[in-house]
């Protein structure tokens, strides 16, 4: 289509340029054919009707096409007539006064340039050519009434299509006041909320509000997209307001140029987010009622700064089409799709449990009163470890660890299917969630679904509710979803460490990892060997980690594992190479040193790794124990990174946040 679109626009501007030659523009010797003017006119009529014809297709960039035919059209009939003196030519005016509207793309600065452009070279050729008078008489001639052909129909297209800006009045609709008396329907719904941050979060609004019909003609603002704190609760427009008119009477967008804050006040009801000055936009579009008449509401955005592109009036017009199409409530459609949306949209960035936590506050929040739960399969310890968990019963379990075989859990990881289950919670040997029978964990209704990476279970994702038959087929399908996107999420962490790996540099922290820092102690060997000075190596081993992992959490430790690499590259100069040298340890390469260097540093890192990480409950002490070893031997550097690991042991043996030094001489240990 592309191609044809291109091919037909090379066409046009081989026309163009003929009309340009003047071939066609009557002469003084030829005023009066008739046959001439009538084919003329004749060619005018046609591209009036096609405009006509075209009016409701001209708004889309794929017609642009179309506008350029019915111009050149316009164009030849006028030649035809008797050019720029001819009684057709004022036509060119009101088709630049179309074009400015709205609903047919706003180019009439662009056309008029094209018309004044091909009028002006024509009245050129057609006159410089004929003759016998000088060449630089008939310039002189020829310059005030090719620049009035120039410029009369660029700067009528400029003129309107600003007024046009500012503000247009809808074309095609009736004054007439349009009364409801049926209730809108219900747009205010969760899957609503949802599509609409979803759809400000790719445009280049400064924010998108949502008004819906009420009663009597009136239109109340539901939702705002950034928040906006200046917007006060329950605005309602009254049916004489000018946005509601709009919204009773109009179908396509309107695009209004606000330029001073009296008339920002008079049309738009919210205050506005900043005090910007300067002109702002305000983009307005109503939503098509299934009910027939009038419109169930419509959406309103606000631009600062530029005027807004026509993919930015696209798009609205878009997204208020399925808006209108009826109910989005949770139970819909739409607004399931809005559902697995937001969840495809959490799933892309941060990690797997960062896509599992967000997983699980929105299926949560989707249907209240009910329990959410992502968890890991160990399938070396045999055990099911929660990792994150959302709801009435959520107290107290990520981190917890059940028997890989009990359960609904263990039911799921054996037969790698999902599985929906109610009426559980009767009897005293009720079947439970993670635990076997008769365990604490139960729940009235269970539906569950594996989490697979290859042929292997990984992990399952289970929602929980004490109601004896809560869970449809339409929660398991939710469910199974959530259960796909958080595989793919774990492949991908998966193909990322990988990488990682490969490239020697931890994701976690940032900082390279033992590959690199083995490819560095090489270095620091040459260097010893050619300059025979002491260098040295610093292991920081963070103390009780694992006690960590099952208090705090995964999620939570790989933020303190974060903060503690922050931490230890902060003690460290410039030029020391810093590493991820284990699960819980850090590893410093110094060059240039000696004892007296060595046991300050090791006292820096015991005191910086040493702090408060969380609150309360959900928080601990981190201390660290650090070993640092030093030499001159240039055979003994490569060794550094053992020795210091175990010095780092030697310290933690004496108590926790403790650090040892020792230097490797030629001859053993010293």
């Amino acid at each position: 289509m592309n191609k044809f679109r291109i091919i037909g626009y090379y066409v046009l501007s081989a026309f163009f340029l003929l009309l340009a030659s003047g071939r066609f523009l009557p002469g003084e010797d030829d005023t009066g054919d008739y046959v001439t003017r009538a084919a003329g006119i004749g060619i005018f009529l046609v591209s009036a009707a096609l405009a006509v014809l075209f009016q409701r297709r001209l708004s889309r960039e794929e017609n642009r096409l179309g506008i350029y035919f019915i111009c050149s059209l316009l164009i030849l009939s006028v030649q035809l007539t008797g050019g720029p003196d001819g009684f057709v030519y004022p036509a060119y005016f009101l088709f630049l006064a179309w074009v400015s509207l709205p609903s047919v793309g706003r180019s009439a600065t662009e056309l008029g340039l094209v018309i004044g452009f091909v009028e002006a070279a024509a009245l050129f050729s057609s006159t410089m050519w004929t003759g016998s008078e000088p060449t630089i008489t008939k310039l002189e001639a020829l310059l005030l009434p090719s620049l009035r052909a120039l410029l009369s129909p660029f700067l009528f297209g400029l003129a309107v299509e600003w007024l046009s800006e500012r503000d247009f009045p809808l074309s095609g609709t009736s004054r007439t006041e349009i009364r409801r008396t049926h209730a809108a329907p219900s747009l205010r719904g969760y899957s609503h909320e949802v599509l609409l941050d979803m759809f400000q979060a790719g445009c280049l609004s400064d924010t998108t509000f949502l008004f819906l019909a009420g009663e009597n003609g009136a239109f109340t603002l539901a939702e705002s997209s950034p928040g906006n704190g200046n917007a006060p609760p329950n605005i309602v427009l009254s049916g004489e307001h000018r946005l509601s008119r709009m919204a009773t009477e109009g179908t396509d967008p309107v695009l209004i140029r606000l330029d001073s804050p009296g008339e920002r006040r008079e049309l738009f009801p919210v205050p506005p987010r900043t005090g910007g000055a300067g002109p702002s936009w305000v983009l307005f579009c109503p939503l098509k009622s299934t009910a027939g008449k009038g419109a169930s509401g419509f959406l309103l955005q606000e631009f600062s700064g530029d005027r807004p592109s026509r993919e930015s009036i696209k798009a609205l017009e878009r997204f208020a089409g399925i808006l209108g199409r009826g109910n989005t409530g949770p139970g819909s459609d739409y607004g399931i799709a809005a559902l697995f949306l937001r969840m495809v949209n959490v799933c892309l960035p941060g990690n797997f449990e960062r896509a599992a936590t967000e997983i699980t506050g929105i299926l949560a929040e989707s249907i209240p009163g009910s329990t959410v739960s992502v968890a890991r399969v160990d399938h070396v310890r045999g055990t099911t470890v929660i990792l994150v968990s959302m709801g009435p019963t959520a107290r107290r379990r990520e981190g917890a660890a059940y028997a890989i075989t009990e359960g609904v859990a263990g039911w799921i990881i054996r037969n790698g299917v999902s599985c929906r289950r109610t009426r559980l919670g009767h009897g005293p040997e009720a079947v439970g969630s993670f635990s076997g029978k008769g365990g604490h964990i139960q729940a009235g209704s269970i539906v569950g679904a594996p989490i697979k990476t290859g042929n292997a279970v990984s992990g399952l994702i289970m929602m929980e509710h004490p109601g004896g038959e809560t869970f449809t087929r339409e929660h398991e399908k939710i469910v199974e979803a959530a259960a796909g996107l958080l595989a793919i999420r774990m492949e991908m962490d998966e193909m990322t460490g990988r990488f990682e790996n490969l490239s020697g540099m931890d994701g976690l922290t940032g900082l390279p990892g033992m590959t690199l820092f083995d490819e560095h102690l090489h270095e620091m060997a040459r260097e010893v060997q050619t300059y025979g000075w002491y260098v040295g190596v610093v292991i920081a081993d963070v103390d009780g980690f694992r006690d960590l992992n099952g208090k705090l959490g995964y999620r939570s430790c790989d933020t303190l594992l974060h903060n503690a690499a922050e931490r230890f590259k902060g003690c460290f100069p410039d030029g020391v190479f810093i590493a991820r040298t284990g699960p819980d340890s850090f590893g410093a390469c110094i060059p240039r040193t000696n004892g007296g260097v060595m046991e300050a540093l090791c006292q820096k890192v015991v005191d910086s790794l040493s702090f408060s990480f969380g609150e309360g409950n959900r928080g601990a002490g981190v201390t660290a124990s650090v070993g640092g070893v030093y030499t001159y031997v240039n055979r003994k550097v490569l060794l550094l990174a053992s020795e210091a690991e175990k010095a780092a042991e030697e310290a933690k043996a004496t108590g926790r946040g403790s650090y040892v030094v020792k230097k490797l001489a030629g001859r053993g240990k010293t």
